[in-house]
């Protein structure tokens, strides 16, 4: 299993497909266009707006109250035989405790569902977590993407931490829970 140190592309070996893990920065951003527009389609059911620039994240990153930008990290994988991005990844180290990981985002690009990448993925990248210290992870996913609420029980997060209402302030209102 080969690591990523330092903005360098490293290639990973999971099962028959291989990957490239790289950092996502304001430069290379344009190469998840393609994905982050393939699951635009769940701001449709769930209010949110579809129309978010893909960049504003990494060029403005939301952090938790006294957070630290060098715990907040913007992951891609592509196909190694293609080149085409597969999974973002957006999370945060150190969230509320030394020990707890913040997954913020984890988008499959919609035409890879189903091949398993993103299970594969994400026990590697909790694999990676736990070697370094890291005994919890928590996320949130809203009420109405069952899809993604059925992939994280199959990842093991069976455990509802608290629900919620978010974006209070606006008549569109979200209803999350956190795992």
């Amino acid at each position: 299993l080969l690591r990523l140190y330092d903005g360098i592309v490293v290639v990973e070996k999971m099962g028959k497909v291989e990957f490239y893990k790289e950092i996502i920065t304001v430069a290379n951003i344009k190469d998840y266009k393609n994905l982050i527009d393939s699951i635009r389609y769940i701001c449709d059911f769930n209010g949110f707006d579809k129309d978010f620039e893909y960049d504003q994240d990494i060029k403005n990153p939301s952090l938790p109250e006294n957070g630290k930008i060098e715990n907040n990290h913007f992951i891609g994988f592509k196909l190694k035989e293609s080149g085409e991005a597969c999974v973002y990844v957006q999370y945060y180290e150190k969230f509320n405790s030394e020990d707890t990981i913040f997954l913020g985002d984890f988008f499959e690009d919609k035409k890879f569902h189903g091949n398993g990448y993103g299970k594969r993925i994400y026990k590697q990248l909790e694999d990676v977590w736990r070697e370094q210290g890291f005994s919890h992870i928590l996320l949130n996913v809203d009420l109405k993407n069952t899809g993604a609420i059925l992939f994280w029980i199959k990842m093991g997060f069976k455990t509802i931490k608290f629900s919620f209402q978010s974006n209070e302030k606006d008549k569109e209102k979200f209803y999350m829970i956190r795992l």
